[in-house]
């Protein structure tokens, strides 16, 4: 018979309980720990192969910064709920190539509708003025993106948005392939066009079936202020945005 020479670590329920009895002293772990503690200390290097103070210290750094991280997340979820202005960039679509016949050229398009409770559509924003989007099926990625064209929404809590997708050079005689992003999936009490990367759901379902994986569109947006002049987010301005304005401008739709 004979042993090993190597030290048997600790059990997992041992380290638990040590880390349980440690951060429960309260605010200032180092501090509480350490100052008048030996047996915490011998404890702590125990369990983290560290010097006392040493691992005190990442311990109250790594906590800070956890809470940091939840007060951000915190903050950026309740930014999202609140009615304003939120600035909003279309960056990367990105369309199924199986989808379109080879040798195929699509143009990809996109513009975003407000949809009323009557189902009546508020065109808000539309790329087509900003020039084509070429690819050819089978050849090149059928991918597009309008990342230095944003644009500004006025929304609050429960409107509905959606973006649409579609091949402004269909084929004679061939339904244009259209795709949706609608905010009819997503919390209405929360601005729908978040940032993120979401499918978009083809208008007529193709067969066979593709991965949706593949129809893609990346957002990117943030909350700017708050709605202008009294204006609810569901009215239309009176006057329609100058088209005379400066192409790298924002686009500002109330």
């Amino acid at each position: 018979m004979f042993f090993s020479s190597r030290k048997k670590k600790p059990s997992l329920l041992r380290r638990l309980i040590y880390l349980i009895v440690l951060i429960s002293g309260g605010g200032g772990v180092g501090g509480w720990l350490f100052k008048d503690h030996p047996a915490m200390q011998a404890a702590w290097t125990l369990v983290t192969g560290k010097p006392a103070d040493e691992a005190a210290k990442d311990l109250d750094d790594t906590l800070k910064a956890a809470v940091g991280d939840v007060a951000g997340v915190i903050k950026s979820v309740d930014s999202f709920g609140q009615p304003g202005t939120y600035q909003v960039t279309i960056s990367h679509v990105h369309l199924d190539p199986t989808l379109f016949r080879p040798g195929q050229t699509v143009d990809i398009q996109a513009r975003v509708l407000r949809v009323d409770s009557v189902r009546t559509d508020t065109l808000l924003w539309e790329s087509k003025r900003f020039g084509e989007r070429l690819a050819v099926a089978g050849k090149d990625e059928l991918v597009a993106g309008w990342a230095d064209r944003p644009f500004q929404v006025a929304w609050k809590p429960g409107q509905q948005i959606v973006v649409e997708v579609f091949d402004r050079k269909p084929k004679l005689f061939v339904e244009p392939r259209r795709f949706i992003f609608s905010s009819a999936d997503v919390k209405l009490a929360e601005f729908p066009l978040k940032p993120g990367t979401f499918p978009l759901e083809p208008t007529q379902m193709p067969d066979p079936p593709v991965d949706p994986r593949n129809n893609q569109i990346v957002l990117q947006s943030q909350r700017v202020g708050d709605i202008q002049g009294g204006q609810r987010g569901d009215e239309r301005p009176r006057q329609p945005p100058p088209q005379t304005a400066d192409a790298d401008s924002p686009i500002i739709i109330k």
